[in-house]
């Protein structure tokens, strides 16, 4: 690493320069059109802290707002506890002019300095309606638009790619891997750049002096979010209530989830071609069109003071009061999915992105039948190609038609409470999650176009756990 800030080169303290002339206005709306009918809105832009980073798949290091610049070197250690490291360990350059011949010819990950500030625009329009009987009726369009927002985890999750070798350049094919004179030469110490000569396709690229440069948190990508949410919820004399929710959402745009592996594994949405933004723009990973909730807590109208056998006394009246049933059902559309193809010369040798395939025109790419059917073969993998090795395929970022397997869960559970006393009152409970033991199927293999990948397109695990009984007793006091 090297410490480039409070230079002359760059005055500033840190290495993103912050932001101080940030507006972030709110504004809402509520109006009662009549006495069961209310009508609310509101605005908002909210700005984004300053963005976590993940490099090579370790640890999050936050804030990214540090005054430094990590460079891919390493100094191996020899098996030997006396002098584990005869050749020294590497040392930072510092702020001296050195640190040329120790990044060039190198991978580094980098930020931009004046890299601009993330932030959504949130605004809403909600209809609530009384429809009697302790029953209301909610009605919502939501919506936000996120704007210079990080772009999706590239090439090795280094983030955004800066130095692929321009769309304009891929023409000339194998001729870009021609060997010419290294202009680099006795500049560049160690690295894939330091030989006598380079692959010409190497010259082409925006910074010809770096292996690969990337930008982790590179604000080049956007998201617009689209919704109708629709609840009801309805409460109960007795006690209880029950609450039905649906929403029917369309995500977009060229940003995505920078946390897949936090999210049940959802696959990210990664950026092919650096060079081509606009063509980078599909549904998100994690959009889901369809989700129905329905949720309920319901005490039996059965026992001292309730609707039937209200006039129970004693040890009646201890074994049919306190009864009551919960629960929550899911059900969700499976994630859309992100195919890939194999390394080509151009992700990994210019800098390109995680390539995707070519899609066979007019080729149907779902299959027939329900999810155990299509287990050893969840889509017609016959519509998916390799592409060139200088060239990028035609598949969208995130397949438009193909889904993994959805959400269908139920959970349930049965109560009695048993008052011991006016302090103390005993809960015995029995609840089974995944009541009807319904599976969710983990993602296909969706990695393409391999003769060695029999697997393409095989589902071979579950994401969700089978029918789970579940015993407890509390003491509440």
């Amino acid at each position: 690493m090297w410490n480039w800030v409070n230079t002359p080169a760059y005055p500033h303290r840190t290495n993103v320069t912050p932001h101080y002339d940030l507006f972030s206005p709110r504004l809402g709306l509520a109006y009662r059109l009549n006495d069961s009918l209310v009508v609310r809105s509101g605005f908002a832009i909210l700005f984004a802290p300053t963005a976590a980073i993940q490099q090579n798949a370790q640890p999050y290091q936050s804030p990214l707002n540090l005054a430094l610049t990590q460079i891919n070197t390493s100094t191996e250690p020899v098996n030997s506890l006396s002098n584990p490291f005869p050749g020294g360990v590497l040392q930072p350059v510092g702020r001296s002019a050195n640190y040329l011949s120790v990044v060039q010819g190198q991978s580094v990950v980098t930020s931009i300095p004046h890299e601009a500030a993330t932030y959504v625009e949130q605004w809403n329009l909600d209809l609530q309606k009384d429809l009697g009987h302790q029953t209301l009726l909610d009605v919502a369009y939501v919506a936000n638009h996120g704007v210079h927002q990080q772009a999706p985890a590239g090439v090795n999750d280094n983030g955004f790619g800066l130095d692929q070798i321009p769309d304009s350049d891929l023409y000339l094919g194998s001729a870009l891997l021609n060997p010419v004179p290294n202009p680099f030469y006795g500049l560049i110490s160690s690295g894939n750049l330091a030989g006598k000569t380079i692959p010409a396709g190497q010259l082409m690229r925006p910074y010809p002096q770096y292996y690969n440069l990337n930008n982790p948190a590179n604000t080049v990508a956007g998201s617009t979010y689209n919704a109708m949410q629709v609840k009801v919820e309805k409460r109960f004399n007795q006690g209880g209530m029950l609450l039905a929710d649906y929403t029917w959402a369309k995500d977009i745009g060229t940003a995505d989830t920078q946390t897949g592996f936090l999210e049940g594994g959802v696959q990210e949405g990664q950026f092919q071609d650096w060079d081509n933004i606009a063509g980078e723009y599909s549904q998100l990973s994690y959009n889901v069109p369809h989700r129905f909730v329905l949720s309920y807590v319901l005490d039996l109208p059965v026992g001292k003071g309730k609707r039937y056998l209200s006039h129970t006394n004693g040890i009646v009246d201890k074994a049919v009061s306190g009864w009551g049933v919960d629960g929550i059902t899911t059900l969700q559309s499976g994630f859309p999915l992100v195919l890939t193809a194999q390394p080509t010369y151009i992700s990994s040798n210019f800098g390109a992105g995680a390539p995707r395939p070519n899609v066979t025109s007019g080729c149907t790419r779902s299959e027939p039948g329900g999810s155990v059917a299509r287990l050893n073969g969840w889509f017609n993998t016959g519509c998916f190609t390799q592409p060139s090795n200088y060239g990028f395929g035609n598949e969208n970022r995130v397949d438009p038609e193909l889904r993994a397997s959805g959400v269908a869960n139920s959970d349930f559970a049965a109560f009695k409470g048993t008052a011991i006393n006016e302090r103390f009152n005993l809960q015995v409970r029995a609840e089974i999650f995944n009541l009807f033991n319904r599976v969710q199927f983990s993602y296909p293999n969706t990695v393409c176009c391999s003769d060695t990948n029999a697997t393409f397109g095989v589902v071979n695990g579950q994401n969700n756990q089978p029918r789970i009984f579940q015993f407890a007793l509390r003491l509440v006091y």
